[in-house]
């Protein structure tokens, strides 16, 4: 009976690590903010801003970001940054260009990655390290899906960042360097319409 219960506990846990390998977040928080995502109302691929209800996600709402993007150049200006993410930069980056936190090297790629979100339109998991004024390296994970406004020439990613649990809250005024000093991992979120090749 005992050796039952073992291979029990053992099966259980080998399908855990099975379906932790297959998904493409690494943090249940990511999860849980695609679930949320995917539950708003829509009325085609894409669910209006006005739709998001933020008592539906007390829990995630200090790692959110929305970032805005408009038909004219200048990058992704940041128009939503929770709390979370405030206190773990060192500072209110609402109104900022996203671009500005990452290093130059990776300006292109963040960019178009970004913009597939757009042209599929399609969700974004990255995955990679913020760096710090200290030296210290944080692994976050951000999570975008697109959400669409009554002005068509305005592009809206509504997201969320989650960082390592591991590394606490406790940053002792340490201030961000740079956002995605390495990109570690990048995976689609197909909502209908396909994903890039």
């Amino acid at each position: 009976m005992t050796n039952g219960r073992i291979f029990e506990g053992r099966y259980e846990a080998i399908n855990r690590l099975r379906e932790n390998q297959s998904r493409p977040h690494l943090y249940d928080r990511t999860g849980k903010f695609i679930d949320y995502w995917f539950n708003l109302p829509k009325t085609g691929l894409v669910p209006k801003k006005s739709s998001i209800a933020p008592r539906g996600m007390l829990s995630l709402l200090p790692g959110v970001i929305m970032l805005e993007k408009r038909q004219i150049p200048g990058g992704y200006r940041i128009r939503l940054f929770g709390t979370g993410n405030a206190a773990r930069w060192g500072f209110e980056a609402t109104n900022a260009n996203y671009l500005n936190f990452a290093p130059p090297q990776q300006h292109n790629v963040i960019s178009e990655k970004f913009s597939h979100i757009i042209e599929y339109p399609c969700g974004l998991i990255l995955g990679g390290d913020e760096l710090y004024t200290s030296g210290r390296i944080v692994r976050n994970e951000m999570v975008l899906l697109p959400v669409s406004t009554d002005d068509p020439g305005n592009i809206i990613l509504f997201g969320l960042i989650t960082a390592a649990s591991d590394q606490g809250m406790e940053y002792a005024g340490d201030i961000l360097a740079s956002v995605f000093y390495t990109i570690a991992a990048v995976h689609y979120v197909n909502i209908g319409a396909g994903i890039p090749g």
